[in-house]
């Protein structure tokens, strides 16, 4: 069956306890014990998944343990073998004596257990230490029948130990490679090894029966089951079957991905279990072969796998025992056919005096085959043939030995009366006899038989022993007869039907003949001494019996009353026990609900925690995820933090160059700057008759026509009629960024009435002037100025009539005085870093300052 048709389903438990890979599991008395790489062995509840005990007592890996009358015994590779008392955990014994790890263990009924080691030796623990040496290499498995101790060995051998000799009584050679596991079953001995093979040895001879091939690699674990079936797994990553009878392959399963490491079969006989490297382990229907399924929760080797009546237990490399819940599939199995492929033909034959022997043969194989089986089931020597049948009053006729067993079909089928007879070689038998009538008149047991020598058989002797000696004797006279009647012939007729060769083979035929007949007249004479012997044997019994009936009849009598009254009295009893016990059933029912209900509730906790578990992993992981992106960030912060301070210092370095050299090239301008404006024409020029009064020579020249002579004058700068106040500002803006630097800057309008002045100062909404413009500029170079604090004030005065006016006082002006003036005191700008900005230094005038701009002034920016 392939795998994808295979369910999935999950461990009903996960056990994590050992944290460590579990090499050794164990079933025994409704308890799973378990040993691993923690040097701990444990046990466990389970239908609840809860460790029972914890055994701790090793130092180092325990490689495996046995369960023995409520010990357990564990094996370890600290050299030492520890008994426990499985139910309260403690040590009752440390057995030592080996000098390397112990790799196996295995405990006879009695209670004397026996380990392997790296050491090459097997040791028996009983009342003194019993070394057993032979084995060359590690001994990796143990197997206790009775009094015979199996062990199998990386040399490549399996040895047989008596227990009570304590002798190596036998060695399995064979196989070309390690043996890793083995099995006995009905004096049939089965190992499997590295070198792909698998084999069956006559435990009592040492013979092997069977090679099991077709595997591509190793065979790592095997099980034998019903005494029909040999199951094998492999590294090849499939579970083979086989018929223990005919070496043959039954089935194949496929199903794993890699090496299966681990096989098991549930008290029933109905579901394989198989664990793998592939980290799964699989369920088979034993009666088909179908995968039923395929459990996956361990994520690494399965190593182990044992099972009860409905779960399956594995334990891994990853630490863990699963415990599965199987029921549903072994239901399933039970109620499917068996199918199984034909190997082999079940072949019936029968003797000459009509016993019956069932053989075994492959669908291919001829009659010589059969013959030599049937030879063996009867016990038979010398030249042998077999006969057809047909049955119906019809006479045999001996077949070919290369006549196929399929062209019988009939032979092999229930029906029908055909069948195949085994008789002596045609070559001994006269042309003139027919072997049906010979075989009929032996197939007719008599009650009486006479031997040669006058002696009576008793009645009840075999029939078949006395036909077939009667035949023998038939036999061996017509010989006698042949062999004397053809010697002359054979000398005076060179022409005659018997030659000389013909005369050996019949004396040699005689003799066998009366060799088989001497040994038959043997085993009659001691068949009917023996009849006799029971039959005396039988008459005593008989009047012992009788003589003690009647005085035994009275006390059984007796008996029968006491034993009615005894039933009374225990049924009194039980009925008493029962009603208790039901009591204590319907106590124990109201703590069931009490619990199931408490479980319930423990349930929805669980799945609640097992959400915000869920929750809090994702929230984790995204968590961690942010600390990385911060670290990330910090780490890029702390290097943007290192280059601004670097660019911060060569930014303060160079902004004190720029206001140096800035202010060095305005010293070369000149410290009075003197410009002129001239104001284009108005409407009221224009309706007076206004003549021009001035050109504009140049950029610095001015002509002023006089009545009397035209005169030049030189300026800074001269702006004609069309100037507009950006060009006004431009000449203007960088004495206003030597203001934001600290120095001392004045900028004042003078002309007579109606020059402009005020146009040219404060200008007009769609054309600001100077003053809106330059406190624009002031703010705005704030805003280029982070680091740095800044404190503006001002004042707004007038020289009216020769006095100074302040007009940013709320006094009305018929009120002020004639030389009202309001000083405030200009605030330097102060750093951040508490370092004063560089000390105004006078340029035209001192700076002033007022505490608010003039009504009607633009507002400026914030």
């Amino acid at each position: 069956m392939a795998a994808a048709n295979a369910e999935v389903f999950k461990a009903k438990h996960q056990l994590k306890q050992h944290g460590a890979e579990v090499y050794a599991l164990k079933y025994a008395d409704g308890v799973l014990y378990s040993g691993g790489a923690d040097s701990m062995a444990r046990s466990w509840d389970v239908r609840k998944g809860k460790n029972l005990k914890t055994f701790k007592g090793h130092v180092e890996t325990v490689w495996c343990l046995d369960v023995q009358d409520g010990f357990l015994y564990t094996g370890s590779a600290d050299k030492s073998v520890i008994k426990w008392d499985a139910a309260k955990g403690k040590v009752v014994d440390k057995l030592l004596g080996h000098k390397k790890a112990i790799f196996c263990l295995a405990v006879a009924d009695d209670g004397t257990p026996y380990s392997g080691s790296d050491d090459k030796t097997v040791i028996k623990h009983d009342e003194r230490v019993m070394v057993y040496k032979g084995h060359k290499k590690t001994v990796l498995s143990l197997l206790v029948r009775g009094s015979s101790v199996f062990s199998a060995s990386t040399d490549k051998t399996v040895r047989l130990w008596d227990t009570a000799s304590d002798a190596c009584v036998r060695a399995y050679t064979g196989h070309s490679d390690i043996v890793y596991c083995l099995e006995v079953a009905d004096g049939v001995l089965y190992t499997g090894s590295r070198d792909g093979t698998a084999r069956a040895w006559n435990v009592l001879t040492g013979a092997c029966i069977h090679v099991f091939t077709g595997h591509t690699s190793r065979i790592t674990c095997l099980h034998v089951a019903d005494n029909e079936l040999l199951y094998t797994g492999s590294a090849d990553g499939s579970v083979r079957v086989w018929d223990i009878h005919t070496g043959e392959c039954v089935r194949v399963l496929s199903g794993h991905d890699n090496i299966v490491l681990c096989i098991a079969m549930n008290p029933q006989g109905t579901l394989l279990f198989t664990g793998s490297a592939d980290h799964s382990v699989a369920v088979w229907n034993a009666r088909n072969g179908e995968l039923l399924a395929r459990g996956q929760t361990h994520s690494h080797w399965v190593l182990a796998v044992d099972c009860s009546d409905t779960a399956l237990f594995s334990s891994s490399r990853d630490g863990s025992i699963c415990i599965w819940d199987v029921s549903s599939y072994a239901s399933k199995a039970e109620a499917s056919p068996v199918t199984r492929a034909a190997t082999s033909v079940r072949v019936p034959v029968f003797n000459a005096s009509g016993a019956k022997s069932v053989v075994k043969v492959a669908p291919d194989a001829t009659l010589a085959a059969v013959l030599d089986a049937a030879k063996v089931s009867f016990g038979l020597a010398g030249s042998w043939s077999l006969a057809y049948d047909p049955g119906l009053g019809s006479e045999q006729r001996v077949l070919e030995n290369r006549t196929p067993i399929g062209s019988l079909s009939d032979v092999t089928s229930a029906a029908g009366a055909a069948r195949l007879v085994i008789i002596a070689h045609p070559d001994s038998i006269s042309a003139a006899a027919s072997p049906r009538a010979t075989a009929t008149a032996s197939m007719a047991p008599t009650p009486t038989a006479t031997t040669t020598n006058g002696t009576k058989a008793a009645s009840g002797s075999d029939p078949a022993l006395a036909a077939e000696l009667e035949r023998l004797r038939a036999e061996n006279a017509r010989l006698r007869s042949a062999g004397a009647g053809a010697a002359p012939a054979a000398t005076a007729d060179s022409g005659s039907k018997v030659d000389a060769s013909q005369l050996t083979a019949a004396q040699s035929q005689m003799r066998d003949a009366e060799a088989r007949a001497s040994a038959l007249e043997s085993q009659l004479a001691a068949a009917t001494k023996k009849v006799a012997q029971l039959e005396g044997e039988l008459r005593a019994a008989e009047q012992a019996a009788a003589s003690n009936a009647a005085a035994g009849e009275a006390a059984l009598q007796q008996q029968i009353v006491e034993l009615k009254q005894a039933q009374r009295d225990e049924r009194g009893r039980m009925e008493a026990e029962i009603a208790t016990l039901n009591s204590q059933i319907a106590t124990l029912n109201s703590q069931l609900s009490e619990a199931q209900s408490t479980l319930a509730a423990v349930q929805g906790k669980y799945e609640q925690l097992k959400a915000a578990t869920a929750s809090f992993e994702a929230e984790r992981q995204q968590a961690a995820a942010v600390k990385a992106e911060l670290a990330a960030a910090s780490s890029q912060l702390a290097f943007h933090q290192s280059e601004s301070s670097r660019l911060k210092e060569v930014y303060e370095k160079e902004r004190r160059l720029r206001i140096k050299y800035f202010n060095q090239i305005e010293d070369m301008k000149g410290k009075i700057r003197v410009y002129c404006r001239v104001r284009p024409f108005t409407a009221s020029d224009g309706a007076e008759g206004g003549e021009l009064a001035a050109d504009v020579l140049d950029e610095a020249t001015l002509l002023i026509h006089d009545t009397k002579k035209d005169r030049e004058y030189s300026f800074t700068h001269v702006f004609g009629m069309d100037s507009t106040q950006d060009q006004i500002f431009s000449e203007t803006t960088q004495l206003v960024q030597s203001a934001v630097d600290g120095y001392n800057v004045c900028i004042f309008a003078y002309g007579q009435t109606g020059s402009g002045k005020t146009y040219t100062m404060t200008g007009a909404p769609d054309a600001p002037g100077i003053t809106p413009r330059a406190f624009s500029q002031i703010f705005d170079s704030f805003q280029h100025q982070p680091n740095y604090t800044y404190s503006v004030s001002c004042y707004m005065f007038e020289i009216y009539n020769d006095n100074l006016v302040d007009l940013l006082t709320d006094v009305p002006v018929d009120a002020r005085p004639s030389s009202t003036f309001t000083t405030m005191k200009a605030a330097w700008c102060t750093s951040r870093t508490s370092r004063s900005c560089p000390p105004a230094r006078p340029r035209s005038c001192t700076r002033s300052s007022s505490s608010a701009l003039p009504t009607g002034t633009p507002a400026l920016p914030t």
